[in-house]
């Protein structure tokens, strides 16, 4: 074991792309905070990704490796990066990071902690990434205390928000905007197209009423060919294709009403957006001071909820606007608790706590 610093550790963040999306939000917003906290941070991706311009510069990204998605050749470059750089800790995310750390961390002597930010049932299916790890974290309750493995992890399984760092509080909210935030892939896609398709019976109730697309992905072509379609349709650009952004926090326009779940839904609540929780596996309710804590001890998504169908968001978006001035006075009362909640730097001294008593 490497001797420890108390007031700096070496720490290592490996995950399996840095591109955008809930982890990797995550393992950014918390590399800049352990940076800012005075540890030593490295980042070692799988792939590539466009995190890279957004990080603390004293955060030493180090690449990616395009062979290790392998077992074999991620566990050996793992080891290689402890070696060179004298880490003191290796903190995972996703499955193939996860099972590799565990055992470059076993070989190394090198203490792991995971985070499991998807289903545990596949970020840590493999039996070593359940024993390995010192401590695993949760950003879900639910995904935690529903686990088939909750019996064998529970005593080194904790639940930590996800952080989020300083949003716009100067933001100028677009009245009847509506926004998706997400990879625009085949799932996503899916839910985006039905928003698209109901948004000629939205606007009839309110002739002002947008639709803001915000993400990159294989299926944005197809999102674009509905959206020109419905805009031809409806005389004006009722859609809005924005495409990738790589800073959304700092946009000062932004639509009032924003759907989606975990991270895109904190960040948005931060900001002062009403937020109704939806994704491509569940639909939720508009989050409310009343509902909140259910929301928040599980990611912001409705784990009792069903797939989302053009009947049921058209009902959801159609409820929201009917009583906006309350729904919208009930979002801005979360804004402070939201901070309050998910203060980044709060967050990742709960993770350095971890840390901590992991290398003892």
């Amino acid at each position: 074991m490497h001797s420890l610093n108390p007031l700096q550790l070496r720490i290592l963040q490996t995950i399996k792309r840095f591109d955008f999306g809930g982890a990797e939000n995550h393992v950014r917003v918390l590399s800049n905070e352990l940076a800012n906290l005075n540890h030593e941070v490295f980042i070692f991706s799988f792939e590539s990704g466009r995190q890279t311009n957004m990080l603390n510069p004293k955060v030493t990204f180090l690449g990616f490796c395009a062979f290790c998605g392998t077992l074999f050749f991620s566990v050996l470059k793992l080891i290689r990066i402890i070696r060179k750089h004298k880490i003191q800790l290796v903190h995972a995310h996703q499955r193939l990071p996860i099972l590799s750390a565990s055992i470059a961390g076993y070989i190394m002597g090198v203490p792991v902690v995971a985070t499991v930010h998807g289903r545990t049932g596949y970020d840590i299916r493999s039996r070593v990434s359940r024993v390995i790890p010192r401590s695993i974290i949760f950003v879900s309750r639910t995904t935690l205390e529903k686990s088939d493995y909750y019996n064998q992890i529970k005593a080194k399984s904790v639940l930590v928000n996800n952080g989020i760092s300083d949003m716009n509080n100067n933001s100028i909210f677009i009245p009847y905007g509506i926004g998706y935030v997400s990879r625009i892939d085949s799932k996503h896609a899916c839910v985006i197209g039905h928003l698209i398709d109901l948004m000629p019976s939205i606007a009839n109730a309110n002739n002002t009423v947008t639709l803001s697309i915000f993400g990159g992905g294989k299926e944005l072509n197809y999102i674009k060919e509905k959206a020109i379609a419905v805009n031809r349709t409806m005389g004006r650009e009722v859609v809005i294709i924005h495409g990738f952004v790589e800073n959304l926090g700092s946009m000062e326009l932004f639509p009032e009403l924003i759907l989606g779940v975990g991270r895109v839904a904190i960040e948005a609540a931060a900001r002062g957006c009403s937020v109704i929780s939806a994704n491509a596996n569940r639909l939720g309710d508009l989050i409310t001071p009343e509902n909140y804590q259910f929301y928040s001890d599980n990611n912001f998504v409705n784990v009792n909820g069903s797939p989302p169908t053009a009947q049921t968001l058209y009902h959801q978006i159609v409820s929201f606007y009917e009583n906006r001035v309350e729904n919208r006075n009930k979002s801005l009362e979360l804004c402070n608790v939201i901070h309050r909640d998910y203060n980044s730097e709060v967050v990742a001294k709960k993770i350095t706590s971890l840390y901590s008593s992991a290398l003892l």
